[in-house]
């Protein structure tokens, strides 16, 4: 059960981080140099599937690492 959470715990983490990161990156961007569309859109688009992506990635390098450590 302890391996669950701590996978459970890995993704959330990860996925929270990258949804604040890309958030700020986007604002940064549209405020110095303009967005190619509109930031909800580019957000859902964009943002929220890479953030999935990252979070079982992280998911899948800390099980890795935990097993191989």
């Amino acid at each position: 059960m302890n391996n669950v959470n701590n996978k459970v715990g890995t993704g959330l983490i990860t996925l929270i981080g990258t949804l604040i990161s890309s958030a700020v990156f986007l604002s940064t961007a549209g405020l110095l140099f303009g967005l190619p569309g509109p930031f909800f859109v580019l957000f859902y688009t964009i943002e929220i599937p890479v953030s999935l992506i990252n979070a079982l990635t992280g998911v899948v390098i800390f099980s890795s690492i935990k097993i191989g450590g």
